[in-house]
């Protein structure tokens, strides 16, 4: 039966439908020749006579472990009960996780460094307004006082230091100012006996020199570019109004030559929504990178370029065209909106474990604002640099309470298919910032990246789980590694007698 969405007027297949109560996330999604069952991280494919008993030992796992149970049995488990006692136990880590999340407490594995809020290009639909000038910076003093501070923590844990350059403005104006900053963290992380790890986020609009220099000083490089020449030119011209695809280009290449590794990242808009699989294309046999990132522009009240909902099922589409286009010159095409590897939850500095110092010396809870007065306007700020002690120091009251405000999962989420693995609107609706409760569950309803996680999520599952269905012989069980952007999945055929009869 096919169903047609009324939010697009597109047809599209049944979505996936939950199997047990909203505490146990799991859903399915059926076709003439199999279902797919699906728990945080992990798709189970079964023959389709053997969805009802699924279904069935799927409940019976939620509520009173019988599931489990039978799949450590003596007597050898059938088909449904391995299934779902794999996906009970997905579910029930999932659930797990999110109670836990914000009750880690913070421990930073990773600096990132918004250096300035300068910027040479003026792109159409910039959410951070960067200054003309150089504006404010970060002190020497803050740098090492809050390098010391996460290189501890990382030595701590037993894992690398990561130092990220990104920023409300571009990165790479002042290489001077970043060698010096660069030194700085190399010998936090030799004092606390850490690998350092180095990554930069930059528009690529600069001199070949420069490019060289980016190439010899960073581990990956995050390149920005929106597409073919008269796309870039349209939506990332420099300040002064002149086009920047052939630097742009001239710095892929130099990275290329370089044999560094980098990835390219595209602002998905309005304009350029139906030509994702172009942009992948050009990218993939021009430039050769490790990735491509197709990323929906932010939501930003200055610019036009902003998605709606009616936009999801073009974006999911479009994105879906690049992903197996791009995958047949062996290169990934990932986005924020869906990582269905991982748990996943709101961008929030403070959930993810980075420690995000902007010019004033401040640590921001919000990748969206680098200046002291946006800080204190969202309710984000998470420490500073102490003029008495010469110390980062932080305030575990506020962390703990901005924790729980981010972490929270909004009302009407509960019975969704991506609750784990998703943003929940984030950066377009801001937890601390609405006055709709803790959640801002109010401000989701009608939101591009509602629908759009969703409908991607959805689009992702079944893709990978076809394929695995697809490559598995008629009489053997077989599991595919997941990446970041796809589930685990687990092939399940008759392999023995017992199979026979679900």
């Amino acid at each position: 039966m096919v169903a047609v969405d009324s939010r697009s007027a597109a047809t599209v297949r049944p979505q996936f439908q939950p199997v047990a109560d909203s505490r146990t996330p799991v859903f399915v999604w059926e076709s003439d020749e199999y279902a797919v069952f699906y728990a945080p991280r992990l798709a189970c494919v079964l023959p389709q006579r053997y969805a009802a008993s699924a279904r069935r030992q799927i409940r019976l796992g939620a509520t009173a472990g019988q599931a489990q149970r039978a799949a450590s049995a003596a007597i050898k488990p059938t088909l449904p009960e391995r299934a779902a006692a794999r996906l009970v136990a997905a579910a029930g880590q999932a659930q797990a996780e999110a109670n836990h999340r914000a009750e880690v407490g913070f421990s930073p594995e990773c600096l990132t460094l918004f250096l300035n809020n300068a910027c040479n290009l003026a792109c159409r639909y910039c959410h951070s307004v960067p200054d003309a000038g150089s504006g404010p910076s970060i002190g020497d003093d803050a740098v090492q006082a809050a390098g010391a501070m996460v290189a501890s923590a990382c030595a701590q844990r037993g894992i690398p230091f990561t130092a990220a350059f990104h920023g409300g403005g571009e990165p790479s104006l002042d290489p001077r100012r970043v060698d010096r900053i660069l030194e700085i963290l190399k010998i936090e992380a030799r004092n606390y006996g850490v690998a350092l790890k180095t990554y930069v986020a930059t528009n690529g609009a600069m001199p070949a020199d420069r490019a060289r220099w980016l190439a010899d000083r960073f581990d990956l490089v995050g390149l920005s570019c929106d597409g073919p020449p008269e796309l870039q030119n349209r939506q990332r011209p420099a300040r002064n109004g002149a086009p920047t695809a052939a630097r742009v280009e001239r710095t892929a290449a130099i990275l290329s030559q370089a044999g560094k590794r980098f990835h390219l990242r595209a602002t998905v808009t309005s304009e350029s929504i139906a030509r994702q699989m172009e942009i992948a294309l050009y990218f993939s046999e021009r430039h050769a990178p490790a990735e491509i990132r197709l990323e929906p522009v932010y939501r930003n009240p200055a610019s036009a370029a902003a998605l709606g909902s009616q936009d999801a099922a073009p974006f999911v589409a479009g994105f879906m065209a690049a992903r197996r286009a791009a995958a047949a010159r062996g290169i990934p095409v990932a986005t924020s909106l869906a990582q269905l590897g991982r748990f996943q939850g709101r961008h929030c500095n403070v959930l993810r474990q980075v420690l995000n110092l902007v010019p004033g010396n401040l640590a921001t809870g919000c990748f969206l604002e680098s200046r002291a007065a946006g800080i204190a306007r969202r309710g984000v700020r998470m420490g500073g640099l102490a003029s008495a002690t010469g110390r980062f120091e932080l305030d575990p009251a506020g962390l703990a309470a901005l924790a729980d405000r981010c972490a929270a999962i909004p009302a009407g989420c509960e019975t969704c298919l991506c609750r784990f693995q998703c943003t929940h609107g984030c950066p377009d609706v801001c937890p601390p910032a609405v006055s709709s409760g803790p959640t801002g569950s109010a401000n989701l309803a009608g939101q591009f990246r509602c629908h759009a996680t969703r409908r991607l999520a959805e689009a992702l599952i079944r893709d990978v789980a076809a394929a695995a269905w697809r490559d598995t012989p008629a009489a053997t069980d077989r599991d595919y590694a997941g990446t970041e952007t796809t589930p685990w999945v687990a092939v399940y055929r008759e392999t023995n007698a017992g199979d026979a009869h679900p």
